[in-house]
């Protein structure tokens, strides 16, 4: 895998978020954290671009939670940004079409740019859409044109067909898990939360700085 080669950013927001606050938050700093939890984007995007040529910045995701700064963020970087309302379902509120955008985005890479070519896939989940489209699928379209991929995910939400992807083609894609940046990728806002039937208070926690490269 060469350093210099394009990029091409796709980015599961709602995979990234969900995992770190309903799971590595409470864990780590207690329930009443993760209501106050919120992903530091500009870490989280230096840490898997690595000063790189970018050619393609796509990031979707649905509300609620909406992190308006977030989003905002990504805009400033130059990400085509998506964000989808999610819909009744008989399960709760569902979301909709994110995971579908996100392959097309990848297919679209992937046919408009000849290798050699970087993928660069922020998202850990493998589940097959409604549609029958899913991120290994994907994955595994790159990989057959000769692209390399680096999949970026917190460690409990890596599906399986990454990891045996990986096994397969180990000179063309690599699974990196995110955990050991956690405190460089989330911070706290300070934050009021009722929890338990009472209110907790959560105090303000800053992102540590990435080690240089």
């Amino acid at each position: 895998m060469a350093i210099n080669d394009p990029i091409h950013v796709v980015w599961d927001n709602s995979n990234i978020w969900l995992w770190a606050s309903c799971n590595l938050c409470e864990s780590k700093e207690g329930k009443a954290a993760r209501y106050a939890l919120r992903l530091h984007f500009s870490n989280l995007h230096d840490l898997v671009t690595k000063g790189r040529p970018i050619v393609t910045r796509k990031l979707a995701g649905s509300v609620p939670p909406e992190c308006d700064n977030l989003w905002e963020n990504a805009k400033k970087l130059g990400y085509d940004t998506s964000l989808l309302a999610r819909v009744p379902s008989t399960d709760g509120m569902q979301e909709q079409a994110v995971d579908e955008l996100l392959h097309l985005s990848i297919a679209n890479a992937v046919l408009d740019n000849e290798p050699p070519q970087t993928l660069v896939l922020l998202t850990g989940d493998g589940k097959i859409t409604p549609t029958g489209t899913s991120f290994p699928m994907q994955v595994m379209r790159a990989v057959k044109k000769g692209w390399d991929i680096e999949v970026y995910a917190w460690d409990k939400t890596v599906n399986k067909d990454f990891l045996d992807i990986q096994a397969q083609y180990p000179k063309q894609v690599n699974v990196f898990t995110l955990d050991g940046h956690y405190s460089q990728l989330t911070f706290l806002v300070e934050k009021d939360s009722f929890l338990n039937g009472s209110t907790v208070h959560v105090q303000k926690r800053n992102s540590q700085k990435l080690p240089a490269r």
